[in-house]
This record gives C-alpha cells, sequence and structure tokens, in this order.
C-alpha cells in the first residue's frame, strides 16, 4: 500500500479541477505499477479535502494524530482501491 501524505492547492486555483487533475494521476499511477490500494490524509477540521476524498470513493479508515511543529492535530486517513476486479 502507498500514501500520499500531502496535496496542497493555492486558494487561486481551486475550484478548477486542478486537486481532481492531480488526484487521478496518483490514482493512475499507482494503479499502472500494481498497488491494490493506497492512502490519503487530511487534516480532521479541512472539511473540503474530506469530502473530495469522500465523493471520490475513499472509504473512512480512521484518525490518527500527527505532529506539526510542536503541536498535535487529527489527520483522517482514506483508503482507495486502484485496480477493479
Amino acid at each position: 500500500m502507498r500514501e500520499i501524505y500531502a496535496i496542497y492547492l493555492l486558494e487561486k486555483h481551486k475550484g478548477k479541477d486542478l486537486g481532481k487533475a492531480l488526484f487521478n494521476q496518483f490514482h493512475q499511477w499507482f494503479n499502472q505499477e500494481g498497488f491494490e490500494s493506497f492512502v490519503v490524509r487530511a487534516l480532521t477540521d479541512n472539511i473540503r479535502a474530506k469530502r473530495f476524498y469522500e465523493m471520490n470513493g475513499g472509504k473512512s479508515i480512521g484518525e490518527i494524530m500527527i505532529i506539526i511543529g510542536d503541536k498535535n492535530y487529527p489527520e483522517a486517513r482514506y483508503l482507495f482501491a486502484t485496480q477493479t476486479s
């Protein structure tokens, strides 16, 4: 299994389907490389990212805590299958 740790777009580029195009490229690449699944993460307060992953087939697999600087932040994790039977 592989993991996408972070995808960020500048605010001026949001809403132009650039994030979706980038995500789809990752998805296709993982599939071509033979990986059956991958995980993406989003900070739990990033509602837009969580909604995006859910709308694109991500299955919630729980939360973890990460440290950024000296603070703890909860992150949601989503599992994606790359290959269909």
